[in-house]
């Protein structure tokens, strides 16, 4: 029986098939294999819906659609629209979430990185480069140079998303401070004792989709020039399995020098270079660590360099380097 005020004829159920099929295509986009087709055997005999060519439409035009199917007496339905559907109805895998798990609830953090854009975007013109490569459902090992205590604030400002890093343990003995950079995601390590612990909570974070941030010269530079690299940065690097980022930072040492408080209104630059794959790293091996260091090191100071002449009025890079 049909509902009140509904009247069944092949007409309607036409535009009806029209309607859900533009729907599924532009509001959805659903991959079909197979849409089972219930009528009764008075309509299958009456109706022949040909949906195979559809115009091309925007979910804008769903009301006012205009049918693109045709009626012819005596063929089935269900094989009239099975067949042009055999690619549709297959289930996608849902894509990982952009943040790791736990931080798209720690306001603390987005609480701080809104702080730090408000001031360091207009203050010091901050501006970044090489960004867009980075894939935000896995994690990424990033290795920059270090030229001011600014440098742990500046990258994640890039992505809005959190990037790990290693701090001396004797910060976490301060109960607010411990607590405050732990909602931040530092982890503790302890220089006089063995670092296989932190070195495995690294290695753990970035199989969480976390992006780890280490500066390898182990110290900030005074003038801003890139130092020599210390190697510790290579058991994370051949153990993560992990794209791994070469990182230029330009100016922070003039918007914040080392040994100051204060900051100051000076341009600070990014840029972000082409990944060093897992399977290139790979191709290292332990008697060719020197050779790995150097092609970081090299790396990295292009990236700097890039950094430093767009922060003197230069353009911006054209591409990840």
């Amino acid at each position: 029986m049909n509902p009140k005020g509904f009247r069944h004829n092949p007409s309607s159920v036409t535009v009806l098939a029209n309607r859900f099929a533009v729907v599924g295509q532009h509001v959805f986009h659903l991959n079909l294999m197979a849409i089972p087709v219930c009528l009764p055997e008075s309509t299958k005999k009456d109706v022949n819906v040909d949906i195979t060519e559809l115009p091309s439409t925007t979910p804008n035009d769903v009301v006012n659609h205009e049918p693109a199917a045709s009626v012819t007496a005596g063929t089935n339905v269900s094989a009239a629209i099975s067949e042009p559907f055999q690619q549709v109805v297959e289930p996608q895998p849902v894509p990982p979430p952009g943040l790791p798990l736990g931080v798209q609830r720690n306001w603390v953090w987005f609480y701080w990185q809104m702080v730090f854009r408000m001031v360091f975007y207009p203050w010091m013109g901050y501006r970044v480069s090489g960004s867009e490569q980075f894939n935000n459902s896995e994690g990424g090992l990033i290795l920059s140079n270090h030229q001011s205590m600014l440098d742990p604030l500046l990258l994640p400002l890039a992505f809005g998303r959190p990037v790990t890093y290693l701090a001396r343990s004797t910060l976490f003995e301060k109960r607010f401070l411990g607590a405050f950079l732990r909602k931040v995601y530092v982890v503790p390590i302890d220089r006089d004792a063995a670092r296989a612990g932190s070195l495995r909570e690294m290695q753990r974070r970035l199989e969480q989709g976390f992006l780890v941030g280490i500066f390898p010269e182990g110290t900030r530079s005074v003038d801003g020039e890139m130092g020599p690299l210390k190697p510790g940065f290579l058991a994370l690097m051949r153990r993560g399995k992990v794209p791994v980022y070469p990182a230029g930072i330009a100016g922070a040492h003039l918007a914040l020098p080392r040994g100051k408080l204060m900051l100051r209104p000076r341009r600070v630059r990014v840029v972000f270079g082409k990944p060093i794959l897992p399977e290139e790293i790979a191709a290292y091996s332990k008697q060719q660590d020197a050779e790995l260091i150097e092609l970081v090191r090299q790396r990295i100071a292009a990236c700097a360099q890039a950094a430093e002449a767009w922060r003197r009025g230069g353009p911006a890079p054209e591409g990840p380097l």
